[in-house]
C-alpha cells in the first residue's frame, strides 16, 4: 500500500497535483489506522509512526511547492494534526510500560 501511493504520488507529483496529493494522505491514514490500533504490535507502531513523519515532510515539501493560498493552510494543518497526534501518543517519551525497554531497530 504505501510504496503503491508513493509511487502514484511521483508519477503525478508536476503533472496533476491535485490528483498526487491524496495518494499520500492515504498512506498517511493506512499507517495512522495501524499505529493507533490497540492490537497492533509495538514494533509494527513504531515502524508506521516513523513512516508517517515521513510522509508529514513529503506533504509539507509538497505544500510549499504549491502556489500560495490553500496550500498554506493544509501545510498549517498537517503541522498541527501531526504534532497533536505524536503529542496524544506520547511515542517520544519514555515510558516503559507502553513502549518496553528494548531499543527497536
Amino acid at each position: 500500500m504505501l510504496d503503491g501511493c508513493l509511487r502514484r504520488f511521483k508519477g503525478l507529483e508536476f503533472d496533476q497535483p491535485s490528483l498526487a496529493y491524496p495518494f499520500v494522505q492515504l498512506a498517511y491514514s493506512k499507517l495512522q489506522q495501524a499505529a493507533l490500533n490497540p492490537n497492533s504490535d509495538i514494533e509494527l507502531k513504531d515502524w508506521c509512526l516513523k513512516r508517517m513523519q515521513h510522509l508529514t515532510v513529503l506533504s509539507l515539501e509538497f505544500c510549499n511547492r504549491q502556489p500560495k493560498g490553500d496550500w498554506d493552510k493544509e501545510s498549517n494543518q498537517l503541522i498541527e494534526s501531526h504534532v497533536h497526534m505524536m503529542a496524544s501518543l506520547g511515542w517520544n517519551e519514555p515510558r516503559k510500560h507502553d513502549q518496553g525497554n528494548r531499543p527497536l531497530h
